[in-house]
């Protein structure tokens, strides 16, 4: 039933590990349901070594991809459905090691805790990391060429986190943090960003330090903020 949403592989419980698969889009030509590499809902599990490919036609039937290179989130959700490598609800979860290409978004933090560590995420549509809930330590990850967004955290979606030592290169927006906080933002390499390098909007208590920020049009971008510290961070043609 290309209505009901088609899921690689999926863990349910807590306490296991996927390692080493080449997982390519469990797809059908006229789906019109999200598909997801791996999806997660128990806790302590653990994502390593894993190549992931969720395809950017297939399930939007060739709609998606008419739209031209700048693809919103609000635009996606229009079709009703949308392609993540991977999507994690789980407490103490490790993603580590893994190739992740294409889809709408490359891993989508739901809710939560998870570490995501040097993984390497490239060419999605909206985002290559998205976070809507949970407190989560992203860093190491190398990112590349989302169309719009290397991580985003959406509206209120954080209390506290890290986003460390990532380098995040040729999008839209580098890193976008609404209603984020307690966020600690440090030694991230930034570089071909269009718009800004780093945006905290409607943010609180969160720190801005050790970042290299190169060719943005805007480094870095507080707006509607409170108790927001900004410090030691190198900014180049930007």
């Amino acid at each position: 039933d290309s209505s009901l949403d088609q899921v690689g592989v999926q863990m349910e419980s807590s306490g296991n590990t996927v390692d080493s698969c080449n997982i390519d889009s469990p797809s059908l030509s006229n789906a019109t349901s999200d598909q997801i590499g791996v999806q997660m809902k128990g806790d302590n599990n653990v994502l390593s070594n894993n190549y992931i490919s969720v395809r950017k036609d297939g399930t939007d039937n060739g709609r998606i991809n008419d739209i031209g290179a700048r693809l919103s989130a609000s635009v996606a959700q229009k079709y009703g459905f949308q392609n993540y490598g991977i999507q994690s609800f789980g407490n103490n979860c490790l993603i580590i090691d893994n190739t992740i290409s294409e889809g709408s978004d490359g891993i989508v933090l739901e809710q939560g805790s998870c570490q995501v560590r040097d993984n390497d995420i490239s060419e999605q549509q909206d985002a290559a990391i998205k976070v809507t809930g949970g407190t989560h330590t992203i860093t190491g990850n190398n990112i590349t060429q989302p169309n719009y967004y290397g991580i985003h955290f959406l509206s209120e979606s954080s209390l506290g986190g890290v986003i460390d030592n990532n380098t995040i290169s040729s999008t839209v927006e580098g890193l976008y943090c609404e209603g984020a906080t307690s966020l600690v933002v440090s030694n991230n390499i930034l570089s071909s960003i269009i718009k800004q390098g780093i945006t905290l909007k409607q943010s609180s208590s969160s720190s801005i330090f050790h970042n290299t920020i190169q060719h943005s049009g805007t480094a870095i971008w507080c707006d509607s903020t409170l108790n927001i510290t900004v410090y030691d961070n190198t900014l180049v043609n930007s």
